[in-house]
C-alpha cells in the first residue's frame, strides 16, 4: 500500500470519482488504491489537516451497485436486501472493533461512519506491501530469521484479538502487510463472511488452503476460536516455506496427502518451526494448538504437553489406512458388545484425548470448545476441482464430561413364552457368530440359559 502508487491509480468504473467528498467535506478522494470486489479502497486527503488516509468503502459487487452518475449505493434487487444488510452490519462492527484497538500489529481505524447508503472506515496510510507480493517478487522463500521476524508481531496481534474474544477468520498472505516497522494484520473481511453466511454459502468467502474445516460449516455460528486463526497461519507458513499452500480443508478431509513440512523443506528450517506448522495444520480442531501461547511453545521447541497440542505426523498411505481400519473395527466391536448386552443404545461421550486437550475455561475470556470433526476417509481420492461446501462435517459443541446420555430405542418387549431347546441351541450358535436383536438377546439370557 504505497502512497505514491495509490495516488497515480485511476478510478475504477464503480468507484467514486476523483475529487468526490466524504464525511461531509472532511475528505477528498485522491485516487483508488484497490477494488477487491467486496470493497473499494481509496487514497483520500483530509481537507483540514492535509493528512492522507486510506478509506475503505463497503461495496459488494455481487449484491450492490452505485446509482448511475451518483454517489449512493443500493442493492441490485430486493432479494439481495438481507444479505447486503448483514454484510453492512458486519463491516460496521469490524470498523468499531478496530477503532477500539491500539495494537501496533493490528491495522488502526481512525474514523468510521455511514454515508451514501453504505459504510466507510478511514485508516492510516502504511508504506509497505502484502506478504504475498513480497514473496512473489522475491521468488524465493525467506530464511528462518527473517520469517520469525515478521511472524512474531503477527502472533502478538492475534493474541490481542483473541484476548478480546475476537477471531480474525481471514489469515492469508494478503491480510499481512510488511512495513519497515514490522508486520501488520489487515482487516477481517467480516462483511464478506456475513454475506456468505446469509446466502448459505460460507465457502464462497473463504480462501482455499487457509480456511480451517470448521469455517466451511453451513451453520449460522460455527464454533471458531484461536485454533481457527492458527490453521490459517499454518497455511500461510506452509505457502511461504514450501512455495505452495495446502490443499483446501474439505479435500483434505476426504484424502489428506499433505507431507510433513520437514519432508518438503529439508534442513532449510529448524525442526521446531516445521513441527509447529504441522500441528497448526491438523484438520481436527482439537489436534491444533489451542492458543497463541501454545503455538509459541511449539515454535520454541516445547513438547506436546507444553504446547497443548498433539504434534501432527505424516504417516505413509498404508499406515493411514491401517489406522482408519483399526478405528472402524474397534468401533464396530464396541457397538456389537453394547447391542448384545443392553439392547439398542446410543452412547456419546467425549474422547479422553479430546477432553485432556480442550482449552481450560476462563472467566474473563469465554472461549467456545473446539470442533470435533468427522474422521476423514483416507480411501477417498482427492478431487482436483474447486472445493465445494462439504455436507458431512457439522460443527457440534463438545458434550459435558457428565454421565453418558443414553437413548433407548422403542423395541417391542421380548415374549415371556419359553422357547423349545432346539431353538435355544440355534440362538446360542448365532450369538457366537453375529449380533442378536435386542429381543433375541433378552430371550437367550432369560429363558435359554436356565
Amino acid at each position: 500500500m504505497r502512497p505514491a502508487a495509490a495516488a497515480e491509480t485511476t478510478a475504477a468504473a464503480r468507484a467514486l470519482r476523483i475529487g468526490s467528498s466524504l464525511h461531509g467535506l472532511d475528505f477528498e478522494i485522491v485516487g483508488v488504491v484497490h477494488d477487491g470486489g467486496f470493497s473499494v479502497n481509496y487514497l483520500a486527503r483530509n481537507r483540514v489537516s492535509g493528512q492522507q488516509v486510506v478509506i475503505k468503502e463497503y461495496l459488494p459487487s455481487m449484491l450492490a451497485w452505485r446509482t448511475a452518475g451518483g454517489t449512493s449505493v443500493a442493492p441490485k434487487a430486493p432479494r439481495h436486501d438481507e444479505a447486503y444488510k448483514a454484510g453492512l452490519r458486519a463491516f460496521t462492527n469490524e470498523a468499531r472493533l478496530l477503532a477500539s484497538f491500539g495494537h501496533p500489529a493490528v491495522v488502526r481505524v481512525l474514523r468510521h461512519w455511514k454515508e451514501n447508503g453504505t459504510a466507510y472506515m478511514a485508516m492510516p496510510v502504511l508504506d509497505g506491501a502484502t506478504l504475498r507480493r513480497v514473496i512473489t517478487e522475491r521468488g524465493a522463500p525467506p530464511d528462518e530469521a527473517e520469517l520469525r521476524g515478521w511472524l512474531n508481531p503477527i502472533l502478538d496481534g492475534l493474541d490481542a484479538l483473541h484476548g478480546a474474544n475476537c477471531v480474525h477468520g481471514d489469515i492469508t498472505p494478503d491480510s499481512m502487510l510488511l512495513t519497515r516497522d514490522g508486520a501488520v494484520l489487515l482487516g477481517f473481511g467480516g462483511g464478506r463472511h456475513a454475506i456468505a453466511q446469509a446466502l448459505r454459502a460460507p465457502g464462497e468467502a473463504l480462501k482455499a488452503g487457509y480456511a480451517a474445516a470448521e469455517q466451511y460449516s453451513p451453520t449460522p455460528a460455527p464454533l471458531l476460536g484461536p485454533w481457527t486463526d492458527l490453521y490459517g497461519l499454518g497455511g500461510v507458513l506452509c505457502a511461504v516455506m514450501t512455495g505452495r499452500a495446502p490443499m483446501a480443508a474439505p479435500q483434505r478431509m476426504q484424502h489428506d496427502d499433505l507431507e510433513a513440512i520437514a519432508e518438503q523443506v529439508g534442513t532449510r528450517y529448524t525442526a521446531s518451526l516445521s513441527d509447529a506448522v504441522d500441528a497448526a495444520l491438523a484438520i481436527p480442531a482439537i489436534d491444533r494448538p489451542q492458543t497463541v501461547a501454545a503455538f509459541r511453545a511449539l515454535l520454541s521447541g516445547g513438547d506436546d504437553a507444553a504446547g497443548g497440542a498433539r504434534r501432527r505426523s505424516a504417516p505413509s498411505g498404508d499406515a493411514r489406512i491401517d489406522r482408519f481400519t483399526a478405528t472402524m473395527i474397534a468401533a464396530a466391536l464396541v457397538c456389537a458388545a453394547s447391542f448384545t448386552t443392553i439392547g439398542v443404545l446410543l452412547w456419546r461421550s467425549p474422547p479422553a484425548a479430546a477432553t485432556a486437550s480442550a482449552p481450560p475455561a476462563a472467566t474473563d475470556v469465554p472461549i467456545v470448545a473446539p470442533v470435533l470433526l468427522p474422521i476423514p476417509d483416507p480411501m477417498t481420492p482427492a478431487r482436483s476441482e474447486a472445493p465445494a461446501t462439504p455436507k458431512a462435517p457439522v460443527a457440534r459443541p463438545m458434550p459435558p464430561a457428565a454421565a453418558p446420555r443414553v437413548i433407548v430405542a422403542t423395541t417391542p418387549a421380548p415374549s415371556t413364552a419359553a422357547r423349545p431347546r432346539d431353538e435355544c441351541s440355534e440362538l446360542t450358535q448365532r450369538a457366537s457368530l453375529q449380533t442378536l436383536t435386542p429381543a433375541e438377546a433378552a430371550q437367550l439370557k432369560k429363558e435359554c440359559r436356565k
